[in-house]
C-alpha cells in the first residue's frame, strides 16, 4: 500500500510539472524570440522580424512571416512559414536541437549596388581585408578563416 502511494505521488508530481511546462511555454517562447531580436539588432545592426511564433502540438515550433532587414538595406531573407521539429531527447538533456526544419516560401535576396549591399554585415570586415592580400598563402589562410567564421 505504501509503494502504491509513492507511485501515485510521483505520477501526480510529473503530471503537475508537465502541465506547468505546457502552460508557460508560450510566454517563454515570446521572451526568447524578443531576446534573439535584440541580439541580432545589436550584433549585426539589422532588424529581425518575426510576426508570429507558436507551438503546434508538443514538439513543433512554428514561426511565421520572418524577415531579416539590414539597417539602410534591402530585405535579405524573407520566409512565410518556418516549422522546426524539436528533438525531445535533446530537450530533456537541456541541449535543444532540431530534428527537422521545414521552410515554406523562403527567399534569400542578395543585393549589391555600387556603394552598398545587404549581406556584408554578416561577414567580418577583417576577413575581407585579408582576402585581398597579395600572397597566395595569406589568401588561402584567410579563406579558411572566413569559412570557419561562417560555420559558427
Amino acid at each position: 500500500m505504501k509503494s502504491f502511494k509513492w507511485v501515485l505521488i510521483v505520477v501526480f508530481v510529473f503530471f503537475l510539472l508537465a502541465t506547468t511546462l505546457l502552460l508557460i511555454r508560450e510566454p517563454v517562447l515570446d521572451f526568447i524570440v524578443g531576446k534573439i531580436k535584440i541580439k541580432v539588432s545589436e550584433k549585426y545592426n539589422a532588424e529581425l522580424i518575426i510576426a508570429e511564433a507558436d507551438f503546434s502540438g508538443i514538439r513543433d515550433l512554428v514561426l511565421k512571416d520572418i524577415s531579416l532587414v539590414p539597417e539602410n538595406g534591402d530585405t535579405l531573407i524573407s520566409i512565410k512559414r518556418l516549422q522546426a521539429k524539436i528533438s525531445i531527447s535533446k530537450l530533456l538533456r537541456l541541449r535543444p536541437g532540431v530534428r527537422e526544419l521545414l521552410v515554406d516560401t523562403g527567399r534569400i535576396q542578395l543585393v549589391r549596388r555600387t556603394n552598398s549591399d545587404n549581406f556584408s554585415f554578416l561577414l567580418k570586415r577583417k576577413m575581407f581585408l585579408h582576402l585581398i592580400l597579395p600572397s597566395q598563402s595569406q589568401r588561402q589562410d584567410s579563406m579558411i578563416a572566413l569559412w570557419g567564421s561562417l560555420r559558427k
